[in-house]
């Protein structure tokens, strides 16, 4: 049975988009569900749409707005007799290894295409601060980080992705990763961390993919074919109802008519022993760490707003078929996680009303945010973000990169200067067992000093609904 589906994938993969339709439209017919069928390579030199979340992407470039928006940053500071050729090597496999990292984008006749251009590969630039004072080198690295961080990209050509070797002097590097969220996302940043320290090693060992990007995309763009979605769409459309209701935050200045997506960061420790108690507690209630996180913002959120009816987006990974693990490209989606705060019996009672929020919602993620808003239709404006204004991401303790040999690696804070909504709340947790959180916030809306304040006004309300759920 799974060698039919398989080829019947192949041969849907295979047609051209007239027949295709057709034939989907018949196995709908005979209530067969495409989604069903595995994700195939695609034909060579056959058609590369973009999936809906890059269409989204590539609208939101087009209109010119803060190229940092779009772009994904990372870096490591790397320490011990660092191999420059080794790593130039691994950077070029990774190129070969990922056709997401040889893509750009362009119009044709029938629309905006992926194009994969086999000769592009992600060099590695360098940059030499050895000769300054320590403090001198930190400060121009910084400055460096910044203008790598917000320099645009061509979309046009690939490789979306820039890699800058930094060296502080003596054996100390900073290496400076940037790529554009047309051709990755969160998960994607971990996969080629590991893949690239393990390729720098000399891993000549790594798992074939057994698809890539642009077959991911075609296939999503036939798996909607002919309302397949049709009842999670009736699901979301019943949740969320017609409306768009602005969040009313506290805001410091108007909100302008336009969006400029200046964004900021303010940092937030948890104590250790606030800690503790989340992790418990997430244990003794069956959930994790992220549903805590999450149900305390949305007690902030009530404070701050008087709003007893949330929304909070909340990014999935998207990554619900097991061919797309370990493929880089742009899977993340936003839920819209509805969050009725009034009723709820003590903290305990929010936490399970969060649960129950977020497992309805992944049951149902396959339906991509930009076709949510689509349907619902909310009143477009370009001063905030359509269904919702404020967004909590978690990350997972997620393994470390595999050992660079003879070189001691840790991870290097970089920012973009740019942020989508009016507040987000980031959350991770670390090998180390804390948990950091991060407030982003538009500069246009919040000073700094009222940011540090909700920050603090999190941290308290989290410790005292840990010490007292009930």
């Amino acid at each position: 049975m799974d060698t039919e589906r398989h080829r019947l994938a192949q041969r849907i993969a295979r047609l051209p988009d007239d027949r295709r339709r057709l034939l989907l439209d018949a196995l709908a017919q005979k209530g067969i569900d495409f989604r069903d069928l595995p994700i195939v390579p695609a034909e060579a030199g056959g058609r590369r749409p973009l999936s809906f979340a890059q269409d989204r992407l590539w609208l939101i470039g087009q209109l010119g707005e803060d190229a940092a928006l779009l772009h994904i940053v990372g870096g490591y500071r790397l320490s011990g007799p660092l191999d420059r050729p080794a790593l130039a090597r691994a950077l070029a496999a990774l190129s070969l290894r990922h056709e997401a990292l040889r893509t750009g984008f362009g119009d044709d006749r029938d629309g905006v295409r992926a194009r994969i251009d086999p000769a592009a590969r992600v060099v590695l630039d360098e940059a030499d601060l050895g000769a300054l004072p320590e403090a001198e080198a930190e400060a121009a690295l910084a400055a460096l980080s910044a203008e790598e961080a917000r320099r645009p990209f061509d979309l046009a050509r690939a490789p979306l992705m820039r890699a800058t070797l930094v060296r502080l002097g003596g054996e100390r590097h900073v290496l400076l990763l940037t790529l554009h969220h047309l051709v990755a996302d969160g998960r994607s940043v971990e996969i080629l961390a590991h893949e690239l320290a393990a390729l720098y090693g000399g891993a000549g060992d790594l798992p074939p993919l057994p698809v890539q990007y642009t077959d991911y995309a075609l296939w999503q763009r036939d798996s909607l074919a002919g309302g397949a979605l049709d009842p999670q769409l009736a699901w979301w459309r019943d949740r969320l109802g017609t409306g768009d209701p602005l969040l009313a935050l506290p805001l410091d200045r108007p909100r302008p008519a336009v969006q400029s997506f200046r964004g900021a960061a303010r940092g937030l420790a948890l104590d250790p022993a606030a800690v503790a108690s989340l992790r418990t507690l997430a244990a003794a209630a069956g959930i994790t760490p992220a549903t805590v996180l999450l149900a305390g913002f949305a007690v902030l959120l009530h404070r701050l707003t008087g709003t007893h009816d949330l929304r909070v987006g909340v990014p999935a990974a998207g990554r619900t078929r097991p061919e797309t693990e370990g493929v880089v490209g742009l899977f993340v989606n936003t839920l819209v996680i509805r969050i009725p705060v009034a009723g709820a019996q003590g903290f305990s009672g929010l936490l399970a009303s969060v649960r129950d929020a977020m497992l309805d919602a992944q049951a149902r993620q396959d339906l991509p945010f930009d076709r949510l808003v689509e349907a619902l239709r909310p009143e477009r404006g370009v001063s905030h973000a359509p269904l919702v204004q404020v967004v909590h991401s978690h990350r997972a303790p997620a393994p470390g990169p595999a050992g660079w040999p003879g070189l001691a690696a840790e991870a290097f804070g970089r920012e973009t200067g740019a942020v989508q909504f009016d507040l987000v709340l980031e959350t991770a947790e670390e090998p180390d067992g804390r948990i950091a959180c991060t407030f982003g916030y538009a500069r246009d809306l919040f000073q700094d000093a009222t940011v540090a304040r909700f920050a603090s006004a999190y941290r308290s309300l989290l410790e005292q609904a840990l010490a007292a759920p009930e």
